[in-house]
């Protein structure tokens, strides 16, 4: 039982670590979301960088790509957060150009973006 019980605890302890892990991670996460960026900044670059694709005015039912989301639709998506748009502007997708985006500039347009929420 004294083996046992010695497993258990170091099973915990491992268990705590990497729980641990994950809360610093997540709390990383969250500060990261609570820097806003400037809308006004956000809808500029917008029409500069992703006009060629998307409709980015509030209000415009077509993208010029029509594969390519309206950003009134992908500020419409259930669960869009600053966050999410901060992880999908990170990661690259086969429909879209791999585009490289400083923090700032991702917060900025997931600012434009998410002031289109109705």
């Amino acid at each position: 039982m004294g083996a046992t019980s010695a497993i258990g605890s170091a099973v915990m302890k491992h268990f705590i670590g990497w729980a641990f892990a994950a809360v610093l991670c997540t709390a990383a996460i969250g500060a990261r979301a609570v820097e806003t960026g400037s809308a006004q900044e956000g809808h500029t670059m917008a029409k500069q960088v992703c006009s060629k694709c998307h409709a980015v005015e509030s209000g415009d039912a077509y993208s010029p790509n029509l594969l390519a989301p309206t950003f009134d639709e992908i500020a419409g998506t259930p669960g869009m957060t600053e966050t999410a748009l901060f992880a999908a502007l990170r990661t690259s997708h086969k429909e879209m150009p791999n585009l490289i985006l400083s923090s700032d500039e991702i917060a900025n347009l997931s600012a434009y973006i998410l002031s289109l929420k109705q």
